[in-house]
């Protein structure tokens, strides 16, 4: 397999049908999805976007604006470092049309885009720092974002694990490196405790609330975890099956694929492990899915590839309906 070779699975007309399809889904999710809110506080020291007092339609608005930038941003993030061998556009499809089918990260701000849009931009860092003398900067600003998004939701911590792999696998991993980790992981804390921002009586454990009896019902729930369930299963299936010809590629590109695999497993695990917070990991494995889903296309021939594509999407699509309709 060339890996210089680049190639179209999906044009522009493709495109603008999964925009499309985004934008329409996040607009009848505000209008047909019940307006529940995740009771409890799931911040450290912070209130959690659940708790956040935001009119519904500037919320829609807002997560709508946020879902459609990171489908952009992942484009470009793809063109910049080119860990995807292709030019082509399925990556922001996929991406888009898997967050807008699940209703509960779609209708309105919630800590699951947060937590992708973080991840994203921290993907960007760390994939800068490939076998750089100096990365400490970059770890340093990493931490930071992690941590100061924990102060509002604790799902974003998981992630650390995540990244100080990822610096192994960039091969920065050393000991100034992890000091400057450690260090903005640190710091946001030490600053908003010591000019006040923060008191102490502000932090607390997470209360977590039963996903089946205090959100929504039983149905919908199944419904999602069907959702949550095809994408973890075709992902790892996939997966699997692009990953010797990643091997057999460049080191660079394969580092940069293992990190977001890393990233993966991690929202995978939360998603598990952390049940009744398991919707602040979903838009992250999308971001994995898609990539994934990018990678089968890039490396290997398809005849009318818009074909499985569409199969795909219409799988989200009817998930997606039923779960307004359930």
């Amino acid at each position: 397999m060339d890996f210089g070779v680049k190639r179209k699975s999906l044009g522009s007309p493709g495109l603008a049908l999964a925009v499309a399809l985004t934008v329409a889904m996040c607009a009848l999710s505000f209008l047909f999805m019940p307006d529940n809110k995740l009771q409890g506080e799931l911040g450290i020291c912070l209130p959690s976007p659940n708790k956040w007092d935001i009119i519904p339609l500037w919320s829609a608005l807002i997560d709508m604006a946020v879902i459609l930038c990171m489908g952009m941003g992942l484009y470009f993030l793809n063109k910049h470092f080119n860990f995807v061998k292709t030019t082509d556009n399925v990556i922001m499809a996929a991406f888009l049309v898997m967050v807008a089918s699940n209703p509960w990260i779609s209708r309105g701000v919630n800590s699951s885009v947060a937590i992708c849009a973080v991840n994203m931009g921290a993907c960007a860092l760390i994939f800068d720092t490939y076998k750089k003398t100096n990365a400490t900067q970059e770890l340093f600003i990493v931490a930071t974002l992690l941590s100061v998004g924990s102060m509002v939701q604790y799902a974003f911590l998981p992630f650390t694990a995540a990244y100080l792999a990822a610096a192994a696998l960039m091969k920065v991993f050393r000991f100034k490196e992890v000091m400057a980790f450690i260090l903005g992981l640190i710091a946001p804390y030490w600053v908003g405790i010591g000019l006040g921002l923060i008191p102490l009586s502000s932090f607390r454990l997470p209360e977590f609330s039963n996903l089946f009896y205090d959100f929504a019902p039983p149905a919908d729930i199944f419904i999602l975890l069907l959702n949550l369930g095809i994408t973890i299963l075709w992902a790892f299936v996939a997966g699997m099956n692009v990953s010797l010809k990643l091997y057999a590629g460049n080191s660079r590109v394969l580092a940069m694929n293992n990190v977001i695999n890393l990233l993966g497993i991690v929202a995978v695990i939360g998603i598990v492990a952390d049940f009744n917070n398991m919707f602040a990991y979903c838009a992250t494995l999308y971001l994995c899915a898609a990539v994934v889903m990018a990678n089968v296309f890039a490396l290997w021939h398809f005849r009318k590839a818009w074909i499985p594509l569409l199969a795909v999407a219409l799988i989200y699509i009817i998930l997606f309906i039923l779960t307004l309709t359930m």
